[in-house]
């Protein structure tokens, strides 16, 4: 609808607005000639109480009060020149004159901020009047042939600047000084009683005559919107385009963010644009989240697509949580997740078990399953990633919604056994938790429902197979660490030796590994594996990922196992190799012989190992060739042995006692024959695992003929390998 015939619609109600305004003001004189025929062009105008008309060259409008009322109350001529100076005056004010203004936006600006805006219509162009003297500018842009679109309307009138800044006070995205508000006048539904209420209570006869002035103008803009909002009301579907008004920013709104986990925001703001050709909503929310040290509000967007037609308001991706069919039940849940979200701030080992989101080497993120134990740390996230933080907002901000309580962002340590958060707060709070995957070694965001408390196991230590002085041994280094402040930063001036250093060393599968993960359960304390793989092959690398290593652990109070060290633990041979070289030359030689190799790898792990305060486990099996520089700073050796007889018949037991006891038929005589074969522990183990999958074949408990299948294959295997070699 062009703006010419928006205009002509609105008379019949304007006229009614003028009668009302024409019978409260009894007592008030406007300037006009009742006779006068002269028309400004493109002005509404009381033609001799016949009624308003409209120049038809122009969409202006303009409201004037004819002088019936004056000739009926008997006006007296010095009177009427009294006020007709005064309205003169009024009218030299900014937004003075109790008219709308139309202008016309021209040339080719390639931005709405850069348009130039025009009194007349181009190439119409005799007049030029001082816009500002107007109360309201109604800008229209080029439409369609010779049609004007609506694209703004400018407020000049500070008495309508005052009473609107009382009605959107507290509105998101709109201030107190705000003039300018732009096509399709979302603000103005959604505070549509309170404009009329504002023009209701109003005293000021001449603030009432402006903001009548701007609600016939909305009236006329927003005539299909309102029906549009009353369908809504009755029926609950809504358009794409009449989405805008239908929600309102403040208010909570549910949608997903990660793999279609439901959550909950508040909207601040919703904005129209185009992806891709497409028309799109672009939701500006708020959550809840946390930087690691307080809480406070991060933003984030959510895109909506466009449809054709109507659809229920509750069947979108994103829609009020005050209308969602399950909203109690729904409240619930996120108010209990974000109880859970709120004891997540700070550092804490926990097990997960689900998919995590991770960001590949090109930026782009990817979830992947992840189970096993985890670090929640926020600020390690960020910081020793050297990423940005979220940017948190204070959470006082909340504040200026009515179903958000005042408060105060509260750091880690302002509070013990008290809630950081309203329950309003943690239901806006957001899914996810940003951490460490001990086993992957690599930073993700989980998923807050999918955290977990560690179940620890406390038989682990008791069930190593070691001698009891051994044990005895390592506990007594556990005590000690025990004892420790925790989370200390890594330091290399605080001092050197303060760690604990325990070699393991024997041949494979006699358990050796799981003595390191033994001691992480028993001090309950997160294991950092290494392996030479993951420290990579040059000197650089080395230096680089055991530093990161050493100041993850001295954070997290760790316990750190590099498994096979036997790369960083041979003797240097000095003969072959020209120190003085390799000391000197930055970067090292790019071609090294193993001599140069190894002692540079060992002069690197030495010089980092040497200030590391925590417990480091390393486990080699060759350790006769252990350099004398690092044995002498190893605080206790564990030697281990091929595993007995009665080694074997422990590691037996341990395993199977893991097994539910409905999955197992194994009993004590069988253990004893299985013990006589020489495996170590890694191979009975995964000859468990193995004969646990011919058993769930055939849904029967394990039993010892599904195992004797799996070792005889084994023995099998091993006498062609011999042949072979």
């Amino acid at each position: 609808m062009s703006t010419n015939d928006q205009n002509s619609s609105s008379t019949s109600a304007i006229f009614e607005d003028w009668k009302a305004l024409e019978k409260s003001r009894k007592d008030r004189k406007f300037m006009k000639n009742s006779t006068q025929d002269n028309f400004t062009e493109g002005t509404l105008m009381m033609d001799g109480g016949n009624g308003p008309r409209i120049a038809e060259t122009s969409p202006q409008l303009v409201l004037h009060i004819p002088d019936k009322s004056e000739a009926e109350n008997g006006t007296s001529s010095s009177e009427e020149n009294q006020e007709m100076t005064e309205e003169k005056e009024r009218g030299k004010e900014q937004g003075g004159k109790c008219q709308v203004k139309t202008v016309y936006a021209e040339g080719n600006a390639r931005c709405s901020c850069c348009i130039q805006w025009a009194d007349q219509k181009p190439n119409d162009r005799d007049v030029k009047e001082e816009r500002d003297r107007y109360a309201i500018v109604y800008r229209v842009v080029p439409h369609a042939d010779d049609e004007w679109k609506t694209h703004s309307i400018c407020i000049n009138s500070p008495r309508l600047k005052s009473c609107l800044a009382k009605v959107f006070e507290n509105y998101p995205g709109i201030d107190s000084d705000d003039n300018i508000f732009e096509y399709p006048f979302a603000p103005f539904v959604h505070r549509w009683e309170r404009l009329l209420r504002a023009q209701k209570v109003e005293r000021d006869l001449e603030t009432t005559d402006h903001l009548r002035l701007l609600r016939q103008l909305l009236e006329r803009e927003l005539r299909e919107p309102f029906d549009a909002m009353k369908k809504f009301a009755e029926t609950g579907l809504v358009s794409f385009d009449n989405l805008i008004y239908a929600l309102v920013p403040g208010e909570i709104i549910t949608g997903s963010m990660h793999k279609d986990e439901p959550c909950a925001s508040v909207l601040y703001s919703i904005s129209k644009g185009k992806e891709n050709n497409l028309p799109v909503y672009t939701y500006h929310i708020q959550m809840v989240d946390s930087d690691g040290l307080r809480f406070g509000i991060a933003d984030y967007q959510w895109k909506l697509e466009a449809w054709s037609g109507t659809r229920q308001m509750t069947s979108l991706q994103h829609f009020p949580l005050r209308i969602h069919p399950e909203r109690e039940a729904l409240t619930t849940r996120l108010l209990q997740r974000g109880r859970k979200f709120e004891k997540l701030i700070g550092q804490h080992l926990k097990f997960y078990s689900g998919e995590a989101q991770f960001r590949n080497d090109d930026g782009k993120y990817q979830w992947k399953p992840v189970v096993g134990r985890v670090l929640i740390d926020a600020h390690a996230f960020f910081n020793l990633q050297d990423k940005a933080s979220r940017g948190l907002k204070d959470l006082s901000e909340l504040g200026k919604y009515p179903q958000f309580l005042p408060t105060e962002t509260t750091e880690i340590g302002g509070l013990e056994n008290a809630p950081f958060l309203t329950d309003e707060q943690c239901i806006i709070a957001v899914p996810h938790v940003p951490g460490f995957a001990l086993d992957r070694k690599d930073w993700c965001e989980f998923s807050v429902s999918e955290v977990a408390d560690i179940e620890w196991n406390p038989d682990l230590f008791k069930d190593l197979v070691l001698d009891e002085e051994e044990k005895e041994l390592l506990l007594a280094f556990v005590a000690r660490e025990k004892d420790k402040n925790r989370g200390t930063p890594y330091d290399p001036l605080r001092g050197k030796g303060r760690g604990t250093i325990i070699l393991l060393c024997g041949p494979p599968g006699v358990g050796k590994t799981l003595s390191a993960e033994s001691v992480a359960e028993e001090v309950r304390q997160p294991l950092y594996r290494l392996t030479a793989g993951d420290l990579g092959t040059s000197p650089t690398r080395v230096e680089s990922q055991l530093r990161q290593a050493l100041e993850r652990c001295a954070r997290w109070n760790a316990v750190l196992l590099i498994d096979e060290a036997d790369v960083f633990l041979e003797c240097r041979a000095i003969d072959s190799l020209d120190r003085n070289e390799l000391v000197s030359s930055e970067p090292p030689p790019l071609e090294l012989t193993n001599s140069q190799f190894n002692w540079l790898i060992m002069t690197v792990f030495l010089k980092l190992v040497e200030y590391y305060d925590g417990i480091m486990i390393l486990t080699t099996n060759r350790p006769s060739n252990i350099d004398p520089a690092f044995e002498s700073r190893i605080d206790v050796t564990l030697a281990y042995n091929e595993l007995t007889q009665v080694d074997r018949r422990n590691v037996w037991r341990n395993f199977i006692k893991g097994i539910p006891p409905k999955e197992i038929d194994i009993s004590d005589e069988n253990i004893e024959s299985l013990a006589d074969i020489e495996l170590d522990g890694r191979q009975i183990n995964s000859a468990i695992k193995t004969g646990r999958l011919l058993a769930l074949k055939e849904s029967v408990p394990l039993n010892l003929r599904h195992l004797k299948v799996v070792l005889n294959l084994r023995a099998k295997a091993k006498a062609v390998l011999r042949s072979t070699n």
